[in-house]
């Protein structure tokens, strides 16, 4: 129940989700392969390679944003050890264990050397900018995904167009086959970039929701975490 509730708000519940999206995919991408022969037409017309180097580029960004949705789960687990910790003790400070490659203990030095209180927008700010260099724009990089599709398209058109001598289609005894072959095989190269394209933003378009889902349940923790100590001008770490 706390999957569908709160499907945000621990480390198990965003890995599940990402399991599940990425096992939706490869599920529609292999029956997709085996009912029809689209996917192989693809990258069988592709003789400039777009569509593998998308492919090896969605594949980088996917092994990333998987890493990015574990690390803010682990993150999350951390914190909320120490949210459970300030709301059950009358110490100031965290004194659980935080690692010195955390996300909490980079937040807190950054708190450090702002010194004195903070409210809770100059906290959020100060966790989003640390997220930030933890966690890559993965929104942004996905578009690059479209615009390698784009490319891919227009290469696909140009060889379309250059290959296939339209000209001799006004001349005696063209070769008309030939022709149509050309145009089919541009036409092939441009629209199979820009499937796969669009595929592969799309699922990288839906781990982005589930790593911006825990990024906010994240940041949402450490600023209550802090609040919960306003008036404390250390941090202490041990």
């Amino acid at each position: 129940m706390r999957f569908f509730s709160k499907p945000g708000d621990s480390r198990y519940a965003l890995i599940l989700r990402a399991l599940i999206v990425c096992t939706t995919f490869v599920c529609l991408i292999t029956l997709a392969w085996r009912s029809t022969p689209i996917v192989n037409v693809i990258y069988a017309a592709d003789r400039y390679y777009i569509a593998y180097g998308i492919t090896l580029y969605f594949a980088i960004l996917l092994v990333r944003t998987l890493r990015y949705i574990m690390f803010v789960g682990g993150e999350l687990e951390l914190v909320k050890k120490h949210l459970a910790y300030k709301e059950h003790s009358t110490a100031q400070g965290i004194h659980a264990p935080a690692p010195a490659d955390s996300l909490v203990r980079e937040v807190y030095d950054a708190l450090k050397r702002h010194g004195g209180n903070h409210n809770h927008d100059e906290i959020l700010d100060i966790v989003y900018d640390t997220l930030d260099r933890k966690v890559a724009h993965v929104a942004q990089h996905a578009k690059t995904l479209i615009h390698l599709g784009f490319i891919g398209t227009l290469v696909g058109i140009m060889m379309a167009l250059t290959e296939a001598d339209l000209t001799s289609l006004f001349q005696p005894n063209a070769n008309v086959g030939a022709i149509l072959d050309a145009v089919i095989g541009g036409m092939k190269v441009a629209i199979g970039t820009s499937i796969v394209g669009i595929v592969a933003k799309i699922w990288i378009d839906h781990l982005g929701i589930i790593l911006e889902e825990g990024s906010h349940h994240l940041a949402n923790n450490i600023v209550k975490m802090e609040l919960l100590d306003e008036t404390q001008s250390e941090f202490p770490l041990s």
